[in-house]
């Protein structure tokens, strides 16, 4: 079975917070699949986008998981924040 590489740095931004996470291709493409969805905009290419708070607590508990999990639930609170924004740093 081969290794996950997490070779994409995403920043995540609430509440007056900033937390950076290294996210595999399909942690990546999980989280933009989750995204609030813009008209004409292709998702599978995204290098930012937003979040409502439910979708980005079911992304970390039920897709990602582990140690990340664990790491986002210490940073941010549910009921702190309505959205979240998520930005591909390159």
């Amino acid at each position: 079975m081969a290794r996950k590489v997490c070779n994409n740095k995403v920043e995540f931004t609430a509440c007056g917070k900033t937390v950076m996470f290294r996210l595999s291709d399909r942690e990546l493409k999980m989280l933009r699949r989750s995204s609030i969805f813009e008209k004409g905009v292709e998702w599978e290419k995204r290098k930012y986008g937003y979040l409502y708070n439910f979708s980005v607590f079911a992304l970390f508990d039920y897709d990602i998981k582990g140690s990340k999990c664990g790491r986002f639930h210490k940073e941010f609170n549910y009921h702190e924040f309505h959205q979240m924004m998520w930005d591909l740093v390159d």
